[in-house]
């Protein structure tokens, strides 16, 4: 986080490998579901944010490495997520959607899913409201 806080982060090579761990970390952050790793989920989504946000950030290099990521997120979807976590999912979700459209028919079948879920049963966790505000 120091890196990203002094912008020494924009030193290193924005590579493959680089996005290839940026979108692991978050996918990894998305499986913490404990109230004691929240603290660090906020440091990866600061993280996160910081990079993508880099003018040396590539979408087209990055896109190769989203898969991953995506369905993390499909993930914190089911209900799992807590509800502090629903703007990011929706920021999330918005970034992917506009700067990956290629992936966009992939996002709306992860988007879509806990809608139909809904549909049939709605449960107070689950996040729609982020999911509609995408929509």
């Amino acid at each position: 986080l120091s890196l990203v806080k002094s912008g020494e982060f924009r030193d290193y090579a924005f590579d493959a490998e680089l996005y290839a761990g940026l979108f692991q970390l978050l996918s990894l952050a998305c499986a913490w579901r404990t109230a004691e790793s929240q603290p660090y989920v906020v440091k990866v989504q600061q993280i996160f944010w910081a990079m993508v946000r880099a003018p040396e950030f590539d979408v087209a290099e990055a896109e190769e490495q989203v898969g991953e990521l995506l369905w993390s997120l499909c993930s914190r979807l089911d209900g799992s997520a807590q509800q502090a976590e629903w703007p990011f999912l929706r920021d999330i979700l918005l970034w992917l959607y506009e700067k990956f459209p290629r992936k966009r028919a992939e996002l709306r079948g992860i988007i879509g899913r806990p809608l139909k879920s809904a549909s049939r049963f709605v449960h107070k966790s689950a996040p729609l409201a982020p999911v509609m505000q995408v929509l």
